[in-house]
Parts: C-alpha cells; structure tokens; sequence
C-alpha cells in the first residue's frame, strides 16, 4: 500500500517490483519529463508508487516504466567508449550464435548473472545494432557490529551498440566491483574493449574528441569547469574552477587563466563538462532539461557520466561529440 493508502491494482504489482531497483532521483526526472512533477522530499517508495499509479491513471505508458528499467541498468552512471568503425562490414554483420533476437526493446528485460557475462539480449532494428550483458563482481562493506567485510554481490551491466549506417559504435560500461573474475580493473575493461570488436567482427577506432571539445568550447550548451592548457615549456597546466572566484557557474572560460591564452592553444586529456539544459527543454525532443555532468578522457575516447543519466540525456551528449568529432 502506498504513503497515501492507495493500493496498486494486481496487473502492475511486478511492474512495481521490478520498479524497486531505480533510484528515486531517475524516476523523478522521468515523470517530470511526463509532465509529473514530484516533491524532492519524497520517498522513494511514495516516488515508486506514484509511476505505478500514473501508469493505472492512463498519464504514462507501462512501455515508458520498462523503458525506465532498462535505462536504470543500460545507462545511469557509466563509462562509455566511443569509436568508428568500417561500416561495410557492420552492414554484414550477423548476430552471435544462438543469440535471442528482438526486434525492439520493448522485448528486452533486466537479467541477473551469477558470475561471468549473461547475455541479455540482441537488437537488431534497420542499421541498430545492440548487445546488453552483465556480470556479477563483489563488493564489500563493513560489519560495524563485528567489524569484519561482508561480501555483496553487484551486478555490472555492459552494452555494445553499432550503426551500420554512420560507423558509431559505443560500448558502455559500470565501474568494475573490488573482486571479480578478471583480476583488475584495467583487465576487466580491455577484455570488454576487445570483446566489444569481437562481438562486431570489427576493428575499432577511438573517435578522436579534441575537435568536438574544440568546436564546443566556442559554444554555451556546456559549462567547462576542469581543462587543460599546455605551457610555453610545454607543461601541463590544469584549469579548474575555483569557488572563492566570484565566475557565473564557474566556468574556466570566464577566468583570467584561460582568457590569457593564445588561441588554439587549448589542450585537452581529462576535461569535465557541464551539458546546460536548453530553452524549449523536451524529452520527447531529446534536449534535456537539467545539468548532465561528464569527464571527457580525450586520448581514450572516453566520456563518463558522473550523474544518473535517462537513455535520450545520455544520447543527447553523445550525439553532440561525434557530429563535432
């Protein structure tokens, strides 16, 4: 029963059940996209029963909710890899075999491993192609009664998703639990760089990203609160934000360090980026409508998300860095 009394209909008690791994924050920012503005001071489980109760009411579809599970798992805070491949031979490329196929996502469904990769599903819709597995690592906390480790197991989702017809391939990953099968937490992610070319039959290039933060940083849909610019000795000289200066947003842009530079002078490795939202902000749209927080690792291709992201939030800055790319 919900914080107010209202009870959920019998048709959507596994929805809510499945409901129960999303954060409160994600299914918040969900429903506000839906036109459903909820309190922050809400619970969890009075935000998990008002989807379900929007769901009853006819206000979101039950697909959106599943859609919502699967973005809690496939997206969120993650690392992702960006890379270009040949897209002649994404064009022929044909799933793994005995590979359960769907044709849409609506099909697909949150799956548990006990230890190495599960393979969830793989999508195959016109030239999109997609691949979701998890493992199970272990994790540990601290007993405070006894003060010993207790282990707990975590599950760490993976996607590998391609087009054929642009050559974008992205391979999205969580952060590596303290123990797991790999050993290490760079052996864990070249195994799934080099599974990810596998999986394609491809050779996988980093998409070169200078040129995208470049083209950004002349633009005001970002907030640049960490860069790089390299020295007259040719030294690395790490901007920040500082809050004891008084910068709008604190913006390294609008500080006296980075007005001084020469231009195309700007360097780029580990840069964090604030996606602003924009007028007109629309989920339907795919603009988002709040800040979406990243650390950009030029050299790797890599782009990490550092708050719970919606799947269009996270294709929103993706899609910003390859078109620049």
């Amino acid at each position: 029963m919900s914080p107010t009394g209202r009870q959920i209909s019998t048709r959507y008690v596994q929805l809510y059940n499945e409901l129960l791994g999303v954060s409160g924050i994600l299914m918040r920012e969900a429903l506000s996209y839906k036109g459903i503005d909820l309190s922050k001071n809400m619970s969890v489980d009075a935000i998990t029963h008002a989807v379900i109760f929007a769901v009853e009411d006819g206000k979101v579809t039950e697909s959106s909710v599943r859609e919502l599970i699967l973005d809690a798992s496939e997206y969120g805070t993650k690392t992702v890899y960006l890379y270009r491949a040949d897209k002649a031979v994404l064009k022929e490329w044909n799933p793994p075999m005995g590979a359960a196929v769907i044709a849409s996502r609506d099909a697909a469904r949150v799956l548990q491993s006990t230890g190495q990769e599960r393979m969830w599903y793989v999508l195959r819709e016109d030239s999109r192609i997609r691949m979701a597995f998890s493992e199970e690592h272990i994790n540990f906390t601290i007993d405070m009664q006894s003060e010993g480790t207790i282990k707990r197991p975590v599950q760490r989702v993976i996607t590998v998703e391609a087009n054929s017809k642009t050559g974008d391939v992205t391979l999205t990953m969580d952060g590596a639990g303290r123990k797991h099968h790999h050993g290490t937490k760079m052996q864990y992610m070249k195994y799934w760089k080099e599974r990810a070319a596998v999986l394609l039959g491809a050779t996988l290039e980093p998409l070169e990203l200078a040129n995208a933060l470049t083209v950004l940083q002349n633009q005001d849909i970002v907030e640049i609160k960490n860069t790089t610019i390299p020295s007259e000795t040719g030294e690395k000289i790490v901007i920040s934000r500082d809050p004891t200066i008084q910068i709008p947003g604190h913006d390294v842009r609008l500080g006296p360090i980075y007005k001084r530079a020469s231009p195309g002078r700007i360097g780029f490795e580990r840069d964090e980026y604030s996606w602003l939202p924009q007028s007109g902000a629309n989920g339907s749209a795919g603009i988002p409508r709040r800040v979406i927080d990243t650390t950009i690792f030029v050299p790797a291709g890599e782009v990490k998300f550092t708050r719970e992201t919606l799947s269009f939030e996270t294709e929103y800055v993706l899609g910003h860095l390859r078109a620049n790319a």
